[in-house]
């Protein structure tokens, strides 16, 4: 009954029709799809895009007459609409844990690959290399209180004008390159 149910609402997840009628039970399943099907022969069911704090996605474009219409919810859509309004909010939420799960655990992948992403990109930026102090001297990067020193010896008129222009960050990286090339020369003389 689910692949039926998934070849008649052009629906992909077969997992989620097994678990409604598994849940809900095949005569509320086929009620469903009747009126899934007469509203679907009645014009379809209109999104409710506006209440999602979506507007933008409640009109589209029609190709053939390029003319603005309302969008419309997927016979598979109308079908869990309507399961939504008929069962309680228990078996709703029994029938959709293993959606609600998937989606948690990719929003959780998705955090970790940002965070990768801004790992490297900080690395690439050497920014991690401020907060290394103990390896400061093997990089040839000024310790915490050299950077701070070098930075405040800089005329203040100097970093706001860089903070107002946005390259705070290439000020900030000069510094630090003029802290180092201080430091790096006058640590290869005192060996």
């Amino acid at each position: 009954m689910p692949r039926m149910l998934s070849e008649l609402l052009k629906e992909p997840k077969i997992a989620l029709l097994h678990r409604v009628v598994k849940i809900v039970g095949p005569k509320i399943s086929w009620q469903l799809l009747r009126e899934t099907l007469r509203l679907e022969k009645d014009g379809g069911q209109s999104v409710d895009a506006a209440a999602n704090s979506r507007p933008e996605l409640l009109f589209v474009l029609d190709e053939g007459s390029r003319d603005c219409k309302l969008r419309r919810r997927t016979a598979g859509g109308v079908f869990f609409t309507l399961l939504k309004e008929k069962v309680s909010k228990e078996i709703y939420r029994t029938i959709y844990e293993v959606e609600d799960r998937k989606k948690k655990e990719a929003k959780k992948r998705a955090r970790g690959r940002h965070r990768q992403r801004m790992d490297k990109t900080l690395a690439a930026l050497r920014f991690d290399d401020l907060t290394l102090a103990a390896q400061s001297a093997d990089f040839g990067v000024p310790s915490v209180d050299e950077a701070q020193t070098c930075v405040t010896t800089s005329a203040d008129s100097e970093v706001t004008a860089m903070t107002e222009d946005g390259e705070v960050v290439e000020y900030i990286a000069g510094q630090l390159r003029k802290c180092s090339d201080r430091n790096v020369g006058g640590s290869d003389m005192a060996r």
